[in-house]
């Protein structure tokens, strides 16, 4: 696994509230079925809970397999359609979003994006080998307690 694997994986997820925004990020985990492929992000529940809708930026990949400047948007609405893991206690949840690559087929004719699948998880080795992919600095005139939540 390396680290623009990880980075292409990776979907930026801006959730619509009642009474503002919040923002996290999922990765992509492809399940096949026979011939068929489903499409997931996997996130933390905790990101999604109170959501009206989510807008996810995927980071596509050019034709030289690096990725493409403009990323690909979709927004979901369907809520009650997120597989929330049967256990309370574990913070996971799995958003289907076939219809974005039905979407993305229609318009660009393929969305290029890695994904994860049980074939390609990474090993304990190449987990404790993982270094932050890049540093991100936060500036702002006012304070920042709204980007936190009691989780982050």
């Amino acid at each position: 696994m390396t680290k623009e694997t990880l980075a292409q994986s990776t979907v930026r997820l801006d959730i619509e509230l009642k009474d503002g925004y919040a923002s996290g990020t999922g990765f992509l985990y492809t399940i096949s079925i026979g011939k068929n492929k489903r499409f997931f992000i996997l996130t933390n529940k905790h990101v999604v809970e109170g959501g009206m809708s989510i807008c996810m930026k995927f980071a596509t990949k050019n034709g030289r397999n690096s990725l493409a400047d403009i990323p690909f948007s979709y927004t979901f609405e369907r809520m009650k359609n997120i597989i929330h893991h049967p256990n309370p206690k574990v913070d996971l949840c799995a958003i289907p979003i076939n219809a974005a690559f039905s979407l993305a087929k229609r318009t660009f004719g393929e969305l290029k994006v890695d994904s994860f699948s049980s074939k390609n998880l990474p090993s304990k080795k190449d987990i404790q080998s993982l270094s932050a992919v890049e540093d991100l600095l936060v500036c702002s005139q006012t304070k920042v307690d709204f980007l936190l939540d009691s989780v982050s």
